[in-house]
């Protein structure tokens, strides 16, 4: 980004399959030559399973450990708003496939200290040069850009 609002934002490069382009006209052009690759869409495979691979690790088949609040719990949560109390702070959650979980109305002893946090504050994946980031919903597979 170039600037702190939008009048101020302008292209200054894209990358796209590991190649940076100076300017938009010539990634535009890019698309058009022999060769290039407009990348599919990301999809499930193995490198997204959460089930085991390899040999089970030592002690991987015993239950985990339970977490013990003798005195109850030191927070509450409202499932169907969404809303979390946690010692002195309260809070709201989303969730969003663009910008992930986000939390609203943020406040510590009742007075807001954030209206609104997520993790878009502290990253930006669309800036990765990871193939799996660069095969997001960036680009139409067909047709392509006009020059």
């Amino acid at each position: 980004m170039t600037g702190d609002t939008a009048d101020d934002w302008e292209v200054t490069g894209v990358l796209y399959n590991s190649i940076f382009y100076h300017s938009l006209s010539s990634f535009r052009a890019a698309i058009h030559k022999p060769g290039f690759i407009i990348n599919g869409a990301n999809t499930d495979g193995d490198w997204a399973s959460t089930d085991r691979s390899g040999p089970p690790l030592l002690e991987d088949e015993r239950f985990p450990p339970i977490p013990v609040a003798p005195a109850g719990s030191r927070y509450k949560i409202d499932a169907e708003k969404m809303y979390v109390e946690w010692m002195d702070f309260s809070f709201y959650i989303a969730f969003s496939r663009d910008t992930g979980v986000r939390m609203f109305d943020l406040r510590y002893r009742g007075e807001r200290i954030v209206y609104e946090l997520g993790i878009m504050e502290a990253m930006a994946v669309y800036g990765m040069s990871l193939l799996i980031a660069e095969g997001r919903q960036t680009l139409p597979p067909q047709p392509p850009l006009a020059p």
